[in-house]
């Protein structure tokens, strides 16, 4: 049985206008079923092609608020809808289950977005407490 697994990384960048040095464009969340979380921020660096890291934390939540996280992503990795926008940051979400099928899912930041991303982000957030991720959501 293979360890359920939630990955969620979120790029800012737009075609317009470029970041500011040292402004945070991306980040990268990662959960397991143990309620082990580890969350890496990314800044804009101008001259080079990788973002250079900002910041890394390793957090923990309870297995109750995993499961139920990881529930959530695999309804939306389930999802047929599409989430594609022009000039939006984006996102690709990545969700493996029990048996070690991985299914993912990606899109742009829409504010306004449908409940699902709502519930999910809403849920994340709420279990590491943190308010300032991007998400699918872009932090709305």
């Amino acid at each position: 049985m293979a360890e359920r697994f939630l990955r969620v990384i979120t790029d800012w960048i737009r075609y317009w206008p470029v970041p500011e040095a040292d402004t945070e464009v991306e980040q990268r969340l990662s959960m397991n079923e143990k309620g082990q979380v580890w969350i890496s921020r990314y800044r804009y660096g101008e001259k080079t092609e990788k973002h250079p890291l900002a910041e890394k934390e390793v957090l923990r939540i309870s297995e109750k608020e995993a499961e139920e996280i990881l529930n959530l992503a695999e309804v939306l990795a389930d999802s047929e809808k599409d989430f594609e926008a022009m000039d939006a940051g984006r996102w690709n979400l990545s969700v493996r289950n029990e048996t070690g099928m991985e299914k993912t899912k990606s899109g742009s930041f829409l504010f306004g977005q449908e409940e699902s991303i709502r519930t999910l982000c809403a849920a994340i957030r709420a279990a590491v407490g943190k308010e300032d991720l991007f998400l699918l959501d872009g932090g709305e």
